[in-house]
């Protein structure tokens, strides 16, 4: 669908540009565990020395090319820490370039160096995309989106080549100065700027840039960063547009989204041209979520925006998909629970490139999530969900950072283990594993992203490339395979690649093995395990859901290397921060040093106890059933295997030998 509206009302604007002299060397950009002070060293004529700061996480080499030799550089190695390095060359009325890189880590950073006047040429935004981190560029494009304003100024600049993403603009040579409110710079400006490339987290980026110019847009639209997702039903919106070049034309690229009407106020303020109000009407929606592109021109100038209407499915079906980064959540929906504190009241929001993004912005106590639409697995026997996901800056990534599904339509709620978490100190993504949906098969499921902050820490987490799929997917951790054994009426064959899986307890035909993500219960007579043997390859079995653990009832290691004598130690942990990370110890080695005993446990008789470690309690059951004898009030430390009391609602520790109680 096309659609055109002239205002007929004739407005003289002049384009507003400002430039700035260009600099001799260029603040420069960094890699992960290193920076420079400068990636464009120029140096004078007359041979005097500039120096560079490196300023780096460990060893580094700085490599200079035979075709310098004009060129001395002191020194060429360094280690962590900052250090200041000298570049000299004689007088000499030459053009002398050089680029010089910087080995660090197995990744690479350019410096460019040049005696004479420096000169940066301009580039393309492919030619951005496409070249060297560390490499200062100058590009012209149009202001296509704008992220943040009030302190950073994070946006997008487009060409015909490509788009790229801006990363702090500065203000009088100065960052965090709010350049865009300053600039004046809005959506559908052209701009020329410079700035040093960087690849985060495989965005590539302009960092800091410099804004040498700006021709301010002959069209602005007044209200489209406002619009919702557009009920599904059919909604209407209105934005207010100024065309200062007279004419103006809009155009949508979807059928489904039509022009209802048009109308034009008279200038007021600070607009000496009129505004026009163009209304939109969306069509009813029995689909899946759908975008469409608004293009609004004036004269030169062109302002495109999206909007988004929600699914009219009552449930999705598989595979589902959800990639998050294209500019909004799809048919997810946020749901702030405590956002009060929260320096961004939103705390969830579309993050591009980044996917889905939750961040307090400051210490306090939040809580808010993002909530799936129904998916349909009524007509499969398995499902497996899985993600990509990076953060930093959490205090307890397993109670901060949480997953949840709900095959009620929402009125309760499970929450499921995330097998693999990132480091916390970075922001590189990881992939989730393959998490176990089979207790909701037959249902229509909901899963949810729940986001926490507290007063100690605030974290940051991104999530993007979200996948539901029908099976079990391809298990790698004890912790996939566990994920399994959550429905007490389901057995589930498995195959899965284990690495480093470590038998922690024998007792009979029980067997407990877990490795860095998680636990589980061999329950199998001659399972011919024994304790300290390590599981690394090939394994097969059977999962289910019995007393209180996620077991198999086989586990055929015969396919695997299994290697002797590996030292057994339970993982020290407090009773807070063993029900903040339930999932992730069930079926694990713990020990719980310093509780206290409520109750009396005695051989043959009471083998229920009430654990308190400071104001922290959970429940205790002691799985053998003589030689103990504990009198009500003791304290001392337990080694013990968390598990669930028949249901996963009600949380629990047992120990399984008298051997793993110190009773002082």
């Amino acid at each position: 669908m096309k659609l055109k509206y002239i205002s007929g009302i004739l407005a003289i604007a002049a384009a507003l540009a400002f430039s700035s002299c260009q600099k001799e060397a260029i603040t420069g950009g960094d890699i992960d565990g290193l920076s420079v002070s400068t990636s464009y060293v120029a140096l004078p004529a007359d041979g005097k020395e500039t120096v560079l700061e490196i300023n780096a996480a460990g060893d580094w080499t700085i490599n200079v090319p035979e075709s310098a030799s004009w060129l001395s550089v002191t020194p060429t190695k360094g280690g962590a820490g900052v250090t200041r390095v000298t570049f000299t060359a004689p007088e000499s009325q030459a053009c002398n370039k050089a680029t010089l890189t910087i080995d660090f880590n197995g990744k690479t950073q350019y410096i460019y160096v040049t005696q004479g006047t420096a000169v940066i040429s301009d580039a393309t935004c492919k030619e951005i995309l496409d070249g060297p981190d560390g490499k200062t560029y100058r590009v012209t494009g149009t202001v296509t989106r704008i992220t943040e304003t009030a302190t950073y100024g994070n946006w997008y600049i487009a060409d015909e080549t490509g788009e790229v993403y801006i990363y702090g603009t500065k203000y009088e040579g100065a960052t965090k100065q709010a350049a865009l409110i300053k600039l004046g710079i809005d959506v559908g400006d052209v701009v020329t700027i410079e700035g040093p490339k960087t690849t985060y987290n495989g965005t590539v980026e302009l960092v800091d840039v410099d804004v040498l110019k700006v021709v301010k847009s002959m069209v602005k639209v007044i209200g489209a960063d406002k619009i919702q997702p557009l009920d599904a039903e059919g909604a209407s919106f209105s934005v207010d547009v100024i065309a200062k070049a007279g004419s103006l034309s809009v155009e949508a690229d979807q059928d489904w989204l039509l022009l209802a009407s048009t109308k034009v106020k008279k200038a007021a303020g600070k607009d000496p041209v009129d505004t026009t109000v163009v209304t939109f009407r969306a069509l009813a929606n029995e689909g899946d979520v759908r975008t469409a592109t608004v293009t609004v021109s004036s004269g030169t100038s062109t302002i495109d925006f999206e909007v988004s209407q929600k699914s009219g499915l009552a449930a999705y079906p598989l595979p589902y998909e959800e990639t998050f980064t294209s500019g909004n959540l799809g048919a997810w929906e946020i749901n702030n629970i405590n956002v009060a504190d929260a320096k961004n009241a939103t705390v969830w929001a579309a993050a591009g490139d980044y996917g889905a993004k939750a961040s307090a912005g400051q210490k306090c106590v939040s809580e808010a999530e993002i909530v799936s639409p129904l998916v349909d697995l009524g007509k499969v026997s398995a499902a497996t969900l899985s993600f990509e996901h990076c953060h930093k800056y959490a205090g307890n990534v397993y109670e901060e950072f949480t997953l949840w599904a709900s095959g009620d339509n929402g009125a309760t709620w499970d929450q499921l283990l995330i097998p693999h978490y990132g480091t916390n100190v970075d922001y590189n993504y990881v992939s989730s594993g393959s998490i176990s949906l089979n207790a909701y098969a037959g249902k229509q499921v909901l899963v949810k992203f729940v986001y926490k902050s507290n007063m100690d820490f605030y974290g940051t987490w991104e999530i993007k490339n979200l996948k539901i799929v029908e099976g079990n997917g391809t298990l790698g951790s004890v912790a996939e395979i566990a994920s399994l054994g959550w429905n007490k009426d389901v057995k589930t064959d498995f195959e899965a690649t284990l690495t480093d899986a470590l038998v922690t307890y024998v007792n009979g035909n029980n067997c407990f093995v877990e490795d860095v993500t998680g636990g589980m219960l061999l329950y199998k007579s001659g399972h011919g395990l024994e304790v300290g043997d390590k599981i690394s390859g090939k394994v097969t079995g059977v999962m289910t859901f019995y007393g209180g653990f996620a077991e198999a009832t086989d586990l055929n290691v015969s396919e695997a290397t299994v290697t002797k004598g590996a030292t057994v130690a339970p993982t020290v942990i407090t009773v807070d921060k063993l029900l903040a990370s339930f999932n992730r110890y069930v079926s694990c080695m713990v020990k719980l040093e310093g509780v206290t005993f409520d109750k009396e446990l005695v051989d043959n008789g009471n083998r229920n106890a009430v654990l308190t470690q400071g104001s922290s309690t959970i429940a205790l059951y002691a799985k053998v059933k003589t030689g103990i004898a504990v009198a009500a009030g003791a304290s001392g430390d337990v080694v013990c295997f968390p598990c669930y009391n028949s249901s996963v609602a009600n949380k629990q520790v047992g120990f399984w030998t008298n051997t793993h109680l110190t009773v002082k």
